[in-house]
Order: structure tokens, then sequence, then C-alpha cells
């Protein structure tokens, strides 16, 4: 019999670990997420005004002779013109249609309904000592955690999954001048940090490429 209860709590206590180790790498990552697209949402707006103002510029150089030009070069600025114009009407339609900051929205509101999940957690194992009656608790708890998580389309990527590794590192922190201890649940070697640099240049190099790309061009072509 009491070998069964022992068995029975190392079984409620693995239940507990493995649910929460679970929960907060789902939080960690929706949270990720959300700053992720709230920050592509920002540099998309970032890259069209920017390239609103180059179409601009572009339109009004031939008029106001600020810088000379030969004949055939000015010819070609209203060619860029209305180039830049299509590019900035495609990635404006692109952009709404992905819906960043609808997303982020979502994926932080099934990130603060998990970390409720983790808090009631962490209450049921503190204040409930029946065994049946915690394990009962716990079952309900992963329950209302799928749901949450089935009720939201939006999921994280890789990329919000690699910076919560990099948050979450295992590195060496000293105590004192004799003592250390080691912190964090992931190992992040170089490898991590190379598939990582890849990611982050993967979402984000089109912006940067629409905000600093229109300008060296023109300068190289008709400067």
């Amino acid at each position: 019999m009491e070998c069964k209860m022992e068995n029975d709590l190392i079984d409620v206590k693995e239940l507990i670990s493995n649910l929460d180790s679970k929960m907060w790498k789902t939080r960690g990552c929706r949270y990720n997420s959300d700053r992720r697209l709230k920050r592509k949402s920002s540099l998309s707006l970032t890259a069209i005004s920017f390239l609103s103002s180059y179409v601009l510029i572009v339109s009004i150089i031939p008029y106001f002779g600020i810088v000379k030009l030969s004949a055939t070069q000015n010819d070609y600025f209203p060619l860029v013109s209305v180039v830049l114009s299509i590019f900035i009407l495609v990635l404006s339609l692109l952009e709404a249609s992905k819906e960043h900051s609808l997303k982020a929205e979502r994926l932080y509101t099934c990130a603060n309904k998990v970390n409720n999940l983790m808090s009631d957690l962490k209450f049921a194992q503190v204040n409930i000592t029946d065994e049946n009656k915690l394990k009962e608790k716990v079952e309900s708890i992963n329950v209302l955690y799928h749901s949450v998580i089935d009720s939201y389309q939006e999921n994280h990527n890789d990329l919000d999954f690699s910076l919560f590794k990099l948050e979450n590192r295992a590195r060496e922190v000293k105590i004192n001048k004799i003592e250390s201890k080691v912190t964090g649940e992931f190992q992040f070697d170089y490898l991590d940090l190379i598939k990582l640099i890849y990611q982050l240049t993967a979402q984000y190099s089109l912006y940067l490429l629409c905000i600093l790309a229109p300008p060296v061009i023109l300068y190289i072509c008709f400067f």
C-alpha cells in the first residue's frame, strides 16, 4: 500500500513538472512572438513611409535642378517613380493581409491565459494536500491548457523558440568569490547562434532593404 502511494505521488509530481515545463515554454515563446510581430508591424510601416518619401524625392528632383542630370537620366526618373509606387502598393497589400498587429494581440492574450494557468498549478501544488484531488486538479488544468491552445489559430515559430532558448540558456552565475551556480535550462552553442542570426535576417531583411537600398541604388545610378 505504501509503495503504491509513493508511486502515485511520484506520478503526480512528474505530471506537474511536465505540465509546468510545457506551459512555461509556451508562455515564453508566445510572448516572444507577440514582440516579434509588433516589431514587424512597426518596421513594415516604417519601410512603406520611407518608400513613399523616396517617390516624392524622385518626383521633384528633375524639376528643381537639385543635381545636374543628363537628358537620358531625366527620362528615367518617371519610370523609377512608377516602379517604386507599384512596389509600395504591393508591399502595403501584402503586409495588410498578414495582420501582424492582430495576430500579436491574440498571441499575447493566449500567453496571459497560459500564465494564469501556471499560477493555478502552483497554487494547487502548494495548497492541495490530498493526492487524488491534486491529481484531478492538475488534469483539469492540463485540459484547460490544451483548450486555450486550440482556441487560437496563431502559433509561435522557430525564431520565437530560439530567442526563448537564448533568454534561458545555461550559464554560470557567481554567488561570491568562491562559489558559483549554473542557471538556465537550455544549452546554446555557436550553431544555435548561427541559426538565430539566419532566422532574424529572414524575418527583417526585406524591411531593411526597402529602407536602405533605394537611396544607394539611386546614388550609384544617377549621381
